[in-house]
């Protein structure tokens, strides 16, 4: 299961990854490897730790997901999560090529 979930990321991964590496003049090719696993991976933990708060710290009971609360909850406990978490992935790499770029030259 978690390999069916991981394959589309990894996959996006690397054909973005390919892409931004073949043209010369788009230098993103660290982070565009590293933004669609990181969306999947944080917004799979988001709506984990969602799921743990609902069961163990607010005691209520998840209805299916369905409808307009369906699609409220996938908003904002696993599409959120995901963009931020792909967003730090992004900045953190930003960093720390910068910061590689200084240690070499």
């Amino acid at each position: 299961m978690q390999i069916i979930y991981a394959a589309p990321f990894v996959l996006l991964s690397l054909v973005s990854f390919g892409v931004f590496l073949v043209v010369p003049r788009l230098r993103f090719a660290i982070a565009a490897l590293v933004a669609p696993v990181a969306f999947g991976f944080c917004a799979i933990a988001g709506y984990i730790a969602w799921v743990l708060v609902c069961d163990f710290l607010l005691k209520i009971q998840l209805r299916p997901v369905e409808g307009l609360h369906g699609a409220v909850e996938v908003l904002f406990f696993f599409i959120t999560p995901g963009v931020m978490g792909s967003w730090a992935a992004v900045w953190i790499v930003g960093k720390a090529l910068g910061w590689w770029k200084r240690i070499i030259t």
